[in-house]
């Protein structure tokens, strides 16, 4: 059975001040499994007090926070809770990430370029008329789209075989996510996959 945790730590912005009255709500990375069965995280919503002081009673594991703050401002980070009685906010807090191009990124950036080139080639044929510009920048952006790539990417909602995630790997998908019975995600340790 996965433990609780009580965690406590005051809430502050950037210049330090204290964010009195914050509204932070968590929610748990990933589906787990415990005791043969499946679950299904849930969020847990705690108010900072007029002080900023927050405490929140969490499960062990990963979670991403979303603090509320005046005026609507939404802030997100990451936060692993230990499988320990009490822990201190501040402690839990992800390092903020170096910066990061995941290969979908780059895929993206590349199908772009190539829809760019196709639409200028087009544009710059003399022959070329402005529909024949337009149809050869939907069609780059239309291939893009079918291969997962460009200003939308896609992915699957059902994973049917076995995956893994490697060490040293990060990876996300757009939810809701269903996992065929009998297939297993494997994570590595130290590896997130995210499920937005």
């Amino acid at each position: 059975m996965s433990t609780l945790c009580t965690i406590t730590g005051t809430l502050r912005d950037l210049t330090g001040a204290v964010l009195a009255n914050t509204q932070v709500i968590f929610i748990r990375r990933g589906v787990a499994a415990q005791d043969g069965s499946t679950v299904i995280p849930r969020q847990v919503s705690a108010t900072s007090d007029s002080a900023g002081i927050l405490a929140v009673t969490l499960f062990a594991g990963n979670y991403t926070a979303t603090t509320i703050g005046v005026g609507g401002q939404l802030t997100t980070f990451s936060v692993a809770v230990p499988s320990s009685a009490t822990a201190v906010l501040s402690d839990l807090i992800d390092a903020a990430p170096t910066t990061v191009t995941p290969q979908a990124v780059i895929d993206a950036q590349a199908a772009r370029a190539g829809a760019e080139a196709a639409q200028a080639a087009a544009q710059n044929s003399a022959a070329a008329s402005t529909a024949s510009a337009a149809d050869a920048a939907a069609s780059a952006a239309q291939a893009a789209l079918e291969a997962g790539y460009g200003p939308i990417i896609k992915n699957d909602t059902v994973i049917t075989s076995n995956l893994s995630l490697p060490a040293g790997s990060n990876g996300y998908s757009v939810g809701p996510i269903d996992i065929s019975v009998g297939v297993k995600v494997d994570v590595a340790a130290g590896s997130t996959w995210a499920i937005i």
